[in-house]
């Protein structure tokens, strides 16, 4: 599924089912106050018009829809949220503090890797840049090698796409990698959850 990174940035949406004949509840934790303040009430506003539109109609299966829109308390999550990858970002956490606190994301980058390779890299990043590498700069930096790499090995007549689709698998900095047959990259999955103001590994 793909996701805008615009909506990903201004809103988190959980949903959630009561009782079989209750309503279905649907979750807004997004910032309402503070720097985020016009993201999340421009957000919140695109949600509350789905959620009529969708009431008016009927509901999902019959059940009314009901808002659950949370004011910036920093007390973390009365409900469970999942996200995508594009969301497990440092300011995700600097900006979310303690509303955040409970997120699960499923994320292709291992923050906890010990390996040399990644951890050469992350040194030579933070020395740069005054910074840990985030999973954009970890996918940015293979993503180069896969092009340049591509580009070296590459036939006469060869399209880059197709040096791209049939070469070997790729020296990753946290893994060997490779395309699929429709071009999407193949890499593991971490479920990672924000606890105490980290994102840590759901074993």
């Amino acid at each position: 599924m793909k996701l805008r990174r615009g909506v990903l940035a201004a809103v988190l949406l959980a949903l959630t089912a009561c009782a079989p004949q209750g309503p279905v509840k649907l979750g807004f934790p997004g910032g309402l106050s503070g720097r985020v303040a016009d993201l999340g009430e421009a957000g919140r506003n695109g949600v509350l018009l789905a959620v009529g539109e969708a009431n008016a109609a009927g509901g999902v299966k019959g059940r009314q829809i009901e808002m659950l829109i949370r004011v910036g308390h920093a007390h973390g999550l009365t409900q469970p949220l999942t996200t995508s990858t594009w969301a497990a970002t440092e300011s995700l956490i600097q900006l979310g503090g303690r509303l955040v606190e409970g997120v699960t994301l499923a994320q292709f980058f291992n923050r906890e890797d010990q390996s040399p390779r990644y951890r050469a890299f992350a040194a030579a990043y933070l020395a740069r840049f005054k910074a840990e590498p985030g999973f954009a700069s970890v996918a940015a930096h293979d993503a180069t090698i896969a092009l340049l790499a591509a580009l070296s090995r590459s036939g006469k007549g060869q399209s880059l796409k197709q040096a791209l689709l049939a070469g070997e698998p790729f020296d990753g900095l946290q893994e060997r990698w490779n395309f699929d047959r429709n071009g999407e990259a193949r890499h593991q999955t971490y479920i990672t959850t924000v606890r105490d103001g980290r994102f840590v590994r759901v074993e």
